[in-house]
């Protein structure tokens, strides 16, 4: 991306995680004081304007996940296909297949719209039942392996969902 002819201090600092702020003071609503999607996750805020900086933070995730899971991999197969066609390989396929959180029938249908559309063939084979030996494995090799599927959505959940189990209160 070029240069926007600012001289800033360097890169911009992400935003801060969506859910409450320091101090126990909301998230402030969507622009516009618009209420959450449906189906997104409480905490997004309350909607009362007022004086915190920082912009209104990141969106809520879509409200239909399924729709951008497929958007998703529809993207990342066609672009794997497309680079499998580009190296001249008559094959390609996905890692997202041993995992037991992804959307399997989904990761089908993309991978072999992709494979149409490149002129090569996906190979879909279901990996969940080695999902457990793919862990030992990459720790084995030190490997590294997030606790998401890779968007920025993904993250954001899976964030909300690892700070909703760490505010439990432990069961005696």
């Amino acid at each position: 991306m070029g240069g926007g002819g600012g001289a800033g201090p360097g890169p911009a600092r992400p935003p801060p995680p969506p859910g409450p702020r320091a101090g126990g003071a909301p998230t402030p609503a969507r622009p516009g004081g618009a209420p959450p999607r449906p189906g997104a996750p409480p905490g997004g805020g309350g909607g009362g304007g007022g004086g915190g900086g920082g912009g209104p933070g990141p969106p809520p995730p879509p409200a239909a996940p399924w729709q951008r899971c497929r958007e998703c991999l529809d993207t990342r197969l066609a672009e794997a296909a497309h680079a499998a066609a580009s190296r001249g390989l008559a094959l390609f396929s996905t890692s997202l297949s041993v995992s037991p959180w992804q959307q399997h029938d989904l990761i089908a249908r993309a991978g072999l719209a992709a494979a149409e559309a490149a002129g090569v063939e996906f190979v879909y084979a279901d990996l969940r039942r080695s999902y457990p030996r793919s862990i030992d494995e990459s720790r084995r090799l030190g490997l590294y392996r997030q606790r998401h599927c890779g968007c920025v959505a993904g993250k954001w959940e899976a964030w909300h969902e690892r700070r909703a189990r760490r505010a439990r209160p432990a069961r005696a």
